[in-house]
């Protein structure tokens, strides 16, 4: 059974099809979610310092749903790693600006 999914997927991706098999190939997914998250993390603070942390925020929940919708609708690999990547950076930035903005905020 598994192998007649595998070559129905197969087959979608070779033809452009909508049906790509991410789950076949976990480790190609997450082997540089801590690098991308650290360059997220030590590119924010200059953005945060200039135009504030509340819009950083705001612009970095406009890339998480980019990056959400973006993974869910990826049919390409390079669609979703590049959506991943921005995820990524996202979460690295996030895990700066926020804490900053609570202690801004207390």
């Amino acid at each position: 059974m598994g192998e007649v999914l595998w070559d129905l997927f197969d087959h979608s991706r070779r033809l452009g099809g909508a049906l790509v098999n991410f789950a076949a190939h976990p480790g190609r997914l997450g082997h540089h979610a801590l690098l991308i998250r650290a360059v997220g993390a030590f590119s924010v603070g200059r953005p945060g310092d200039r135009f504030g942390r509340q819009p950083c925020l705001v612009a970095l929940d406009a890339l998480y749903l980019a990056s959400a919708l973006g993974c869910a609708l990826a049919c390409t690999w390079a669609a979703l790693i590049f959506f991943r990547i921005i995820g990524g950076l996202a979460i690295g930035a996030s895990s700066v600006i926020g804490p900053m903005y609570i202690d801004h905020r207390v």
